[in-house]
């Protein structure tokens, strides 16, 4: 669907869908991004969500559409906030254009306040016959995300992933770069709307590159899928040539060129090339440690684990050591352990900060020892203190687990669940 949106955008702005299609796919090849967007997320409805809203910022105002915008981006941002830069400055600018143009301040505010109002009143009504709470849900899924996002990582900044990003896939880079050049030679003699919009989603991104403090594919996305809405303008470049067909045809040869690498670079990693961890900013296997296991070993031995614990056990690890379809004991989906936690960012008196001491987890091990425990990285996704807890766990509890060896990693498993298979 988002694909879809795309292939609108580039068929609306230059009349060739591929234009607006093409970029999406490419994006869609790179491991750090097409591997995101083949997951389950809620972001994924976000996305959809901010493009089908920035496609309609470039279109021909008139106040259903502006009512649209302001509708799509208030439901995109409760989703989940990673798209607030482009959505809020994109979508400031195209109201600004829409007051100039209608010459009509107050009915214009009327129809975004209108509509902000409806789809805020629909949220709180889908919530409350949930059973849940929208101001619950933005305490901590957006302000303290937010707050969260701004903590200065250990390794980089959202910008420098983005450059690390479009150097890697300079082909990406250029399509952005030329894009961005077609769109301020055709949209601004003179001001059109897909100028001011086309500002205002620039200026967002821009914010979100110096202002975030992370470097993972989920804030990296926003960004570039937010750019290659520009990648169309390209093709106005080479409208005035008589070959600017032929550059449609370099494109997507291009493109099948490049998607039969990466197809054929994933293939051979999951067959033969050693199962390495890759450098999340980088995306490069360089300086990342010893070889562990092809690919495909590595999800043959996941499957014998997953047969070895029942469905209603509960276990310790770390992603990839983690498998998955399993209760994880800690019952804390995630954290980014002593440099960035979430510890800092909760207040001491909230009900929540109990859940990432140490002595919770103890307590926890305790009443329910967990049928797997693998220790390779907690210190890293798990709160501060929480390997420590779980090595003296271990250590008081020898009898109870068996040591065996995992894709090249030690793990433990206990011994009951060893004797029933």
């Amino acid at each position: 669907m988002i694909g879809g949106i795309f292939a609108i955008n580039g068929n609306r702005l230059v009349k060739q869908w591929l234009w607006g299609f093409i970029p999406f796919v490419l994006i869609l090849l790179t491991p750090k991004l097409g591997d995101f967007f083949a997951e389950y997320s809620i972001d994924h409805i976000s996305a959809l969500l901010a493009m089908g809203t920035m496609v309609l910022m470039f279109a021909k105002p008139t106040r259903l559409r502006l009512g649209w915008v302001v509708a799509l981006s208030l439901l995109s941002v409760l989703v989940t906030p990673k798209y607030i830069g482009p959505l809020f400055f994109g979508g400031g600018a195209y109201f600004i254009y829409c007051c100039r143009r209608f010459q009509q301040v107050t009915k214009t505010l009327a129809v975004a306040l209108g509509s902000a109002g409806a789809t805020l009143t629909v949220t709180v009504g889908i919530y409350q016959l949930s059973g849940c709470s929208l101001w619950q849900d933005l305490i901590w899924s957006h302000i303290f995300m937010f707050r969260w996002t701004l903590i200065d990582p250990v390794h980089a900044r959202l910008g420098q992933t983005a450059f690390f990003f479009l150097i890697r896939h300079w082909f990406i880079g250029l399509l952005i770069l030329g894009g961005i050049i077609g769109w301020i030679f055709t949209n601004f003699r003179p001001a059109r709307v897909v100028g001011w919009s086309g500002t205002g989603i620039l200026a967002g991104v821009i914010l979100s590159l110096i202002a975030l403090g992370r470097y993972q594919e989920q804030y990296l996305a926003p960004v570039m899928v937010s750019l290659v809405l520009f990648v169309p303008f390209l093709f106005l470049l080479f409208g005035r040539f008589r070959w600017n067909q032929l550059i449609t045809l370099i494109l997507l040869l291009a493109t099948i060129g490049i998607s039969g690498h990466q197809l054929r670079l994933r293939a051979r990693w999951l067959r033969r090339t050693d199962h390495r961890i890759h450098n999340a900013l980088t995306e490069s296997i360089r300086d990342m440690g010893d070889d562990v296991e092809p690919g495909i070993e590595t999800l043959y031995a996941m499957q014998k684990l997953l047969d070895l614990i029942p469905a209603g056990e509960r276990v310790v690890g770390r992603w990839f050591f983690h498998p998955i379809f399993r209760f994880d004991q800690t019952f804390i989906t995630y954290d980014m352990g002593r440099d960035v936690s979430f510890q800092k960012v909760i207040n001491p008196s909230n009900r929540v900060y109990q859940y990432f001491q140490p002595e919770y987890f103890a307590r926890e091990l305790e009443n329910n020892p967990p049928g797997y425990i693998c220790l390779q990285g907690l210190e890293v996704n798990y709160p501060p203190g929480w390997l420590e807890t779980c090595i003296d766990f271990l250590q008081r509890h020898k009898d109870m687990y068996e040591r065996l060896n995992f894709g090249g990693t030690p793990i433990y498993l206990r011994r009951d669940l060893r004797k029933q298979n």
